[in-house]
């Protein structure tokens, strides 16, 4: 077997006008006066000098302090990690991520610092899969400060194998044990109603109520609103099926997302696109739907130019935008229980005004509805 000697670039070489240039593991020259890049080939004397006379004859006699300003001007210049751009940029990059870690370090003392002043606090927990299908555990910290309800997030852990009650207690457990926090002054947790976390013989709300008598356990009320919209009819769910399989056929496929917002545009339709249906984004339903009621009363499709089909749907848009609103209601900082428990009393009083609206043939609050209702004079 033959190995190709390669040729190295030698200090030398700047008396003819040329550095070396690293592309690929692979050194070549570059000319100083022109940042001409010449072939590996040519990286020896001869090469070079016939460059810098043909090229820069006028520079053929300069000194190599001359070739030596002119190299450092080129590096600068340059948009590698040798250049002045990269390196001002890695060090404006290096200084932001420092400042960053200062600032959530001294926010995390302070926070955690603050917490063992108080005497009772609360905690909630949500555990979630990300894009790369790891568990991450996050947990919030509710407490009084100044007269002040303080809500802060306390940490994010990632769970590397199983999801169970007891890998969560382990996980929470262990940071609290890390900084001091007491799980006698944990007054309240705040959890969804995966089992894991409420189930009532092994669930996280469980194993704490039972070396933590004292401790209140919740269930998280936007959880709640969820659940109310899996207890419909079964003709309703039926139209909502139906919504769903054509728009995630439309999402599933680039093509079929293309043709679908050109005869958007062939229909002149206001939208030409939409959202991917999510169970557990269900907030999404809302929006989906009523695009898709705006585009369906122009689609040919036999199943969608059925006006029971049509009833149902803009029935569902309605009710669906207005969970939606009672439930952004129910988000966002210093949301309260009490807050939310007002806002849910409210939204059952319109429900109960509107099943006698619909009674009597009023559908003034449901404004799809009644437009699908007058245009087929119904």
């Amino acid at each position: 077997m033959s190995f190709t000697k390669k040729r190295r670039c030698d200090k030398s070489y700047l008396s003819f006008g040329f550095t070396v240039l690293t592309a690929g593991r692979v050194e070549k020259p570059q000319c100083v006066l022109c940042s001409e890049v010449l072939a590996a080939s040519l990286l020896k004397p001869n090469g070079l000098k016939r460059h810098l006379e043909m090229k820069h004859p006028s520079a053929v006699n300069k000194d190599k302090e001359f070739f030596r300003h002119q190299a450092d001007r080129l590096v600068k210049s340059r948009f590698d990690d040798m250049g002045m751009c990269m390196q001002d940029i890695a060090a404006s990059l290096k200084a932001s991520y420092e400042v960053s870690r200062k600032i959530a370090a001294a926010k995390s003392l302070i926070t955690l610092e603050s917490n063992k002043m108080f005497n009772y606090v609360a905690i909630k927990i949500d555990e979630t899969t990300d894009v790369t299908d790891l568990a991450q555990l996050c947990v919030y910290v509710h407490y009084m400060h100044n007269k002040h309800l303080e809500d802060e997030f306390l940490f994010c852990e990632t769970l590397n194998t199983r999801t169970t009650a007891n890998d969560i207690f382990q996980k929470v457990d262990q940071f609290f044990n890390t900084y001091g926090i007491k799980w006698e002054h944990v007054v309240g947790m705040c959890t969804d109603s995966a089992p894991a976390m409420l189930g009532c013989r092994s669930g996280f709300q469980t194993m704490v109520k039972e070396k933590f008598p004292n401790t209140t356990g919740t269930h998280c009320t936007l959880h709640h609103q969820a659940f109310m919209i899996k207890t419909m009819p079964n003709h309703m769910r039926n139209v909502l099926n139906d919504v769903v399989k054509a728009v995630n056929f439309i999402k599933a496929n680039s093509l079929n997302s293309r043709l679908f917002a050109d005869l958007c545009k062939v229909n002149g339709s206001n939208f030409e696109m939409l959202l991917l249906y999510s169970h557990v984004r269900w907030l999404s339903k809302g929006i989906e739907i009523h695009k898709f009621l705006c585009f369906a009363q122009k689609e040919l499709h036999r199943q969608f130019s059925k006006t029971r089909f049509l009833i149902c749907l803009s029935f569902l848009v309605d009710i669906f935008e207005s969970v939606n609103s009672v439930n952004l209601a129910l988000q966002g900082k210093d949301i309260t229980v009490v807050h939310c428990h007002e806002k849910i009393i409210a939204f059952k009083m319109k429900l109960h005004l509107w099943h006698f609206k619909l009674a009597c043939e009023n559908f003034a609050p449901f404004p799809n509805l009644k437009s699908i209702l007058d245009e087929d004079c119904l």
